[in-house]
């Protein structure tokens, strides 16, 4: 069954004269938040409402639109015939020269521009592999269109922030949804499909407050030019494509959210590295020691998402992550611990896993891998 998008003004084919009322209700109907994650992220409305237009092309539904830094353009997702997939258009500000810039296999939502000529959207159904959506990278042409989230977890594109990083919401944790709805949380992430990271509960609700402009009425015309608006910071990329593992680096273990005194008290021997193919099936990459400090540094495949689990000395798992994360290619991704509390920093140390490493473990051969079946055995 098609997947319908939760925030459109659908138009009837054979009023062609109302397709300017159509976006404009699109542009400043979208002030009304929708409650993802506990926050609500509005869409922005646009300023300098001015005189009407009708746009050069007529479509049966529009959604999601935003305008670029300058004003000039518009950015916004369509589907051409009741049974079409989403895809995305540009347009002049005033609906005029549309143009497709995306030809997905599925859906295509929810697209922002990006510093330096580029966008970013939801790529939904056919499209992804791990989950029920990928986020997506592209050239305003369309071209160099590739993935930047590697895992389930249901990313949808909310903002691209002025530090030049994308704001997502998710599941927490990153997983598929189950027969219920899962909890949905706020992650940042860099347009190159790094540095991942669920943002703690007291930002998302400042970023409520920023996200949430209060409603403007609907004149029913386009809008001839928007304010420009700050272009988002430039985020160099510092990965090397080329490689086919990222580094992940633990300091410490042991302190943990899920232990009642905050510290996990069993000795951790190993942990244990399982990756999701695919075809929806788990496998275990491996198993790498873990120091007496508490911390581990092995490697792990590029652009595949992998999860940890805690081992005692006789192979017992201690703990087990629910989420699903991953390293790019070339990236080095560090973390404090196991779930730990977020407002405590980590001790001022050199971890022994550096000190007695020269390089990581390494985790994911082919050879290597051993399927786990559904009730956790091997």
């Amino acid at each position: 069954m098609r997947q319908t998008h939760p925030t459109i003004w659908q138009s009837r084919k054979t009023a062609q004269r109302t397709c300017g009322l159509a976006l404009l209700a699109i542009v400043c109907g979208l002030w009304s938040a929708q409650k993802i994650a506990g926050v609500h992220a509005a869409q922005d409305c646009g300023d300098a409402l001015q005189a009407a237009s009708s746009p050069s092309q007529s479509f049966f539904s529009m959604a999601d639109p935003r305008s670029s830094f300058d004003g000039t353009h518009l950015l916004f997702a369509a589907r051409s015939q009741q049974q079409s997939d989403w895809q995305i258009y540009e347009s002049d500000a005033d609906g005029t020269n549309a143009r497709p810039i995306t030809h997905c296999a599925g859906d295509c939502t929810q697209a922002e521009y990006l510093p330096g000529g580029r966008i970013v959207y939801t790529e939904r159904g056919a499209g992804s592999v791990w989950g029920s959506s990928t986020v997506m990278v592209a050239r305003l042409d369309g071209s160099d269109a590739h993935a930047i989230t590697f895992g389930p977890g249901d990313f949808q594109v909310v903002r691209v922030l002025h530090n030049g990083r994308i704001l997502l919401v998710a599941n927490a944790p990153l997983t598929e949804a189950g027969l219920q709805h899962p909890q949905q949380a706020l992650y940042q992430m860099r347009p190159d499909g790094s540095g991942l990271y669920r943002l703690p509960q007291t930002v998302a609700q400042q970023m409520q407050k920023e996200q949430s402009p209060a409603p403007v009425p609907l004149p029913g015309i386009f809008p001839q030019r928007y304010a420009p608006r700050p272009v988002p910071l430039l985020y160099p990329s510092i990965l090397h494509l080329q490689s086919k593992t990222g580094r992940m680096l633990c300091l410490n273990a042991y302190p943990t959210l899920d232990a009642p005194n905050g510290k996990f008290v069993t000795v951790i021997a190993q942990v244990r590295v399982l990756t999701l193919g695919k075809d929806g099936r788990e496998r275990i990459l491996g198993n790498a020691p873990v120091e007496q400090d508490g911390s581990f540094y092995l490697t792990v495949p590029a652009d595949t998402p992998v999860r940890f689990a805690l081992l005692a000395k006789n192979g017992a798992v201690i703990h087990e992550q629910k989420s699903w994360i991953w390293a790019r290619a070339g990236e080095d991704r560090g973390c404090a611990g196991c779930h730990e509390n977020p407002a405590l920093a980590p001790e001022n140390h050199w971890p022994l896993a550096l000190k007695r490493f020269d390089t990581p473990t390494p985790l994911g051969t082919a050879a290597g891998m051993v399927p786990v079946h559904k009730d956790g055995r091997q």
